[in-house]
């Protein structure tokens, strides 16, 4: 526990910094990328198979979702987001799941396309998701 605490004072201190140097400070931050690491070492410990129909996949469907919290500490401290959990999702082909929590990380069109390309084994399936990711990103450049 001392050790995590050591890890967690070390991040580093961007609370009044712009925007993207926080970002940068994050991204170059050891301490954050290995905190990041454990987060979702610990998440997979949880819940290995997140797409086994389970009571523990109804979870993943759920708010209170420890991947909720992965994300959650990727947007506070300025990280990329984690992709770890949507890449396990499209391994498995579990269309479903990929869609809920793409949306819920609020990805962009593209990181949704590049993980359909490069995860999804299914072609008939990943065909109908590039579809979809390329329809997600027309909105997107709609103005509002």
């Amino acid at each position: 526990a001392a050790g995590v605490i050591e890890l967690f004072l070390s991040f580093p201190d961007v609370e009044d910094a712009p925007a993207s140097r926080a970002a940068e400070a994050s991204i170059n931050s050891g301490h954050l990328l290995t905190a990041l690491r454990m987060l979702e070492e610990s998440t997979w410990a949880l819940d290995p198979h997140p797409s086994a129909p389970s009571a523990s996949s109804l979870q993943a469907i759920a708010y209170d979702s420890p991947w909720h919290l992965v994300a959650l500490f990727c947007r506070v401290h300025s990280l990329p987001r984690s992709l770890t959990l949507l890449h396990e999702l499209a391994r498995n082909n579990d269309w479903v799941m990929f869609l809920h929590e793409s949306d819920l990380q609020q990805c962009p069109a593209d990181t949704v396309l590049d993980v359909v390309d490069g995860y999804f084994t299914d072609v008939p399936l990943q065909s109908h998701l590039r579809i979809l990711a390329h329809s997600i990103a027309a909105q997107e450049e709609q103005p509002a």
